[in-house]
């Protein structure tokens, strides 16, 4: 084991052994060699919106069937919904495909909430219907779609996916997971947060579940970048699962890392041309070319001009003396237009799993190329 700290201080931990429904994290020593020491029992509920299933995530298994039917709900008068009945049972039907497409089943009924938690077996979604009483009669509270969830006290919970740049590896005790955190965290990854992996470990699989300290106070949630975990394990991966332990039921990412042709997405940016010339946006491969853009053509707005999926092309930008140039140009004549200032080029190598945005940028007879890898999330 190790203390991994990459863009957040990243405390790995694992388990020894299976423990169902509950995983125990290990602290990880700071000094060198593997840690004995076990911190205490994660208690593990799951959630679905604001409905809690204990500590079983397929508690909607045992729950009691809802005989009356979902449509009672809107004409029995039993329940107040937010509109009247006649109206209500109007968007019960606009929306009739949602309701039974799920068997809903009684998830609360107590003397103060009362609530069901629908399943659609064929998508393996959920919904969920809440009321709440409020003097003799039960007001809607909530309605709509719901994702089994961990929820772990003192912790967030992050989903993950596999790391394409560091695969796992069958032979190995480690896995690098790119984890995302799920609670609002202002856009940040969680620098300086504590964060755990804890393991429930199995002969035929390894659940994951990533556990980071909240945000003391309100944060804003523009959306979370995902950050690199290290995970250690009791024992080599061999072919055994790999499961995101914070759904409920775990979500399993597929590997050897399914691949996708990596997009090269070019964007012409800066200054206009003057008059007279022309910013130009060359490239080579199967089909080789360049495109022309006189200061009539040109936009304020960084403009995409193409999309390629060939593994490797060089992109090239410059500028051009052209009083009335065609808008394309191909091998040869490409390679006679002049060049005023410097030229500027990438040499591209598509990498499986990744997209490629390529930004050239022009201040007047000069050009500079900017790139950004993204992931591809399958």
């Amino acid at each position: 084991m190790r203390v991994v700290v990459a863009a957040a201080l990243l405390v790995l931990v694992s388990c020894a052994e299976p423990v169902p429904n509950a995983p125990v994290p290990q602290d990880v020593a700071s000094g060198p060699g593997p840690s004995t020491s076990v911190g205490p029992a994660v208690d593990v509920s799951y959630h679905c919106s604001g409905l809690d299933l204990g500590d079983n995530p397929d508690a909607w298994a045992g729950m009691t069937p809802f005989e009356d039917g979902i449509e009672s709900l809107f004409v029995s008068g039993e329940v107040v919904w937010d509109v009247d009945l006649d109206t209500a049972h109007e968007e019960y039907k606009a929306s009739r495909n949602w309701w039974e497409s799920r068997e809903w089943r009684i998830a609360t009924d107590t003397s103060t909430n009362w609530a069901l938690l629908g399943y659609d077996t064929a998508s393996g979604r959920y919904g969920y219907v809440a009321f709440m009483q409020v003097g003799d009669e039960f007001l809607l509270s909530g309605w709509g779609d719901c994702q089994v969830e961990a929820v772990i006290e003192g912790f967030g919970t992050a989903s993950f996916e596999l790391d394409p740049a560091n695969p796992p590896d069958a032979v190995s005790s480690e896995i690098t997971v790119l984890a995302t955190e799920r609670e609002c965290a202002n856009g940040e990854a969680p620098d300086g947060r504590h964060v755990e992996a804890s393991t429930i470990e199995t002969d035929n699989a390894v659940q994951i579940l990533i556990l980071i300290e909240p945000i003391a106070g309100g944060a804003t949630c523009p959306g979370n970048p995902s950050f690199p975990v290290t995970v250690s394990l009791a024992a080599p991966l061999a072919d055994r699962l790999i499961l995101d332990d914070s759904t409920g039921p775990p979500t399993a990412k597929e590997w050897p890392i399914p691949t996708q042709a990596g997009e090269l997405q070019v964007w012409l940016a800066g200054n206009s041309p003057l008059s007279g010339n022309a910013n130009v946006f060359g490239w080579t491969g199967p089909n080789p070319g360049a495109l022309v853009v006189s200061p009539n053509n040109w936009s304020e707005q960084p403009m995409w001009f193409q999309t390629f999926t060939v593994d490797e092309i060089t992109i090239t930008g410059f500028v051009t003396r052209c009083d009335d140039c065609d808008e394309e140009c191909v091998a040869e004549a490409c390679d006679a237009l002049p060049r005023f200032g410097s030229e500027c080029s990438l040499e591209y190598d598509a990498i499986e799993g990744f997209d490629t945005v390529v930004t050239i940028t022009y201040t007047e007879s000069e050009c500079t190329i900017d790139v950004d890898t993204n992931q591809i999330n399958s």
